[in-house]
């Protein structure tokens, strides 16, 4: 009988002690609108700033805003979910969120592969309202992630996202080659 967003509320957010989370764009809940970012779209080539968020009836699918910091709560919450003491789920279920089905590679909104950096099983979300582009990368063996996120989507977006995350995962691998 809830809302979604007040199920969010209760069982994301206030667990979790996100509190920058909302639902549409930064600023129209309440917090000072100057101090948050637009989203942007390329309009003949250049960043338009965008004022407003996709309709409500997409909420569930792409409307959530929270800080970076925030949104590596959740990335921490899937990083060490499947252990003992996990936060929000049990352990098993975040086991069946990062299982995919046999021959495939998708399980529960994430990309199950084997990366060595990640010292076997790597999960990879990666997403946009068209106004706004995120991606994540979780190492679960090596307690490890990389969330890179743009106030654009759209355009070259997704490949500048990927290039920053490819940035930081060579920076890893050198900073713990020798340990």
């Amino acid at each position: 009988g809830a809302s979604w967003e007040n199920l969010t509320r209760a069982r994301i957010f206030e667990p979790l002690n996100m509190y920058s989370g909302g639902f549409g764009p930064p600023g129209l809940d309440g917090s000072s609108r100057e101090n948050q970012p637009y989203g942007h779209q390329l309009s003949f080539g250049k960043p338009k700033p965008i004022r407003h968020d996709n309709p409500e009836v997409m909420g569930p699918a792409g409307t959530v805003h929270c800080s970076i910091i925030d949104w590596a709560k959740v990335a921490i919450a899937h990083l060490r979910g499947e252990r003992q003491g996990a936060k929000l789920l049990l352990p098993a279920t975040y086991r069946d969120l990062h299982t995919p089905p046999p021959r495939t590679d998708y399980a529960g909104g994430w990309v199950v592969v084997d990366r060595p950096w990640a010292g076997g099983r790597a999960l990879n979300h990666a997403g946009s309202n068209t106004m706004w582009y995120a991606v994540v990368w979780l190492a679960p063996e090596r307690d490890f992630g990389v969330l890179v996120v743009t106030n654009m989507g759209g355009g070259p977006t997704a490949k500048a996202c990927d290039e920053a995350v490819g940035s930081l995962l060579n920076r890893y691998r050198e900073a713990f080659a020798g340990a």
